[in-house]
């Protein structure tokens, strides 16, 4: 996942946003290749966030929590 001035990898953001080790295969992860978009209810990729010079959006709606 993107942040600003590098990169950060999957379970390093649910360390950080302490997420359970026992939730986070659970989690639904939006991606393209490699790169992490936006885990639903926690963090989204800055480089994809919606500014005045985006062109396209791509409206995704999660309904849903975090699985026990």
């Amino acid at each position: 996942m993107n942040r600003e001035g590098g990169r950060k990898k999957l379970n390093r953001v649910f360390i950080d946003e302490k997420i359970p080790a026992s939730l986070r295969d659970k989690l639904p992860v939006v991606a393209t290749d490699s790169e992490i978009l936006w885990i639903p209810g926690g963090r989204m990729n800055e480089q994809y966030k919606i500014t005045s010079t985006t062109g396209r959006v791509l409206e995704l709606h999660y309904q849903g929590g975090v699985l026990s």
